[in-house]
């Protein structure tokens, strides 16, 4: 399996906004993707702008298709428009 940490710096203000959409939207259009197996949004203790969502997917491939696909094509771009500045780090899962 494979997990992608996308970290995000929400404008000011945007951070319900972005929980919003992400159970609303980006929740929906991940979960019917083949080979998805979960995802979690996280917000940082000490901030109201920092956030992470984690996506775990069977594979690369997999989550690579999510990304090149309609569904993402429509959602993903409406939560950068949340944001200030947004990264991303892929891990292989070992244990």
């Amino acid at each position: 399996m494979i997990t992608l940490h996308i970290y995000l710096s929400t404008k000011p203000g945007q951070g319900g906004a972005l929980e919003d959409l992400y159970h609303r939207a980006y929740v929906p259009a991940i979960t019917k993707q083949i080979g998805f197996r979960s995802t979690t949004l996280l917000r940082a203790y000490d901030s109201e702008t920092q956030y992470e969502i984690d996506i775990t997917f069977e594979n690369e491939a997999q989550r690579q298709a999510w990304a090149e696909g309609a569904d993402h094509a429509e959602t993903w771009p409406r939560i950068v428009a949340l944001c200030t500045e947004v990264s991303a780090q892929g891990f292989a899962t070992l244990a």
